[in-house]
């Protein structure tokens, strides 16, 4: 992964109708979340929700998951918080990652 990133870092990654972010600023991004993740206590093989609409974040969520080695599960906003909550439960996951709007799901 980190070897595409650098073959073709200012190639466009994430295209969008509001923008676009090159495999630089995606991996950058990542980067910065991931040591985030990893400053709340997230290890190799844990498990991340990501509690995101379709955006270029949670992209970004995805892959800063897979480079602190945890796994993710995308999770549904749509989905009744009941439902959410019971996924994560059976899921073990470990932490979810989320924005403000979305905490009152918890």
């Amino acid at each position: 992964l980190s070897e595409r990133f650098s073959t073709y870092r200012d190639h466009p990654f994430l295209l969008w109708s509001k923008g676009q972010l090159t495999y630089s600023q995606t991996d950058a991004l990542a980067n910065r979340l991931c040591q985030r993740l990893r400053e709340t206590g997230l290890t190799s093989g844990s498990r991340v929700g990501i509690l995101l609409s379709k955006s270029p974040l949670q992209a970004i969520a995805s892959l800063a998951a897979t480079k602190a080695g945890a796994a993710f599960l995308p999770l549904d906003l749509e989905y009744p918080p009941e439902m959410l909550s019971a996924i994560a439960h059976r899921a073990e996951l470990s932490l979810i990652v989320t924005v403000t709007s979305s905490r009152s799901y918890f």
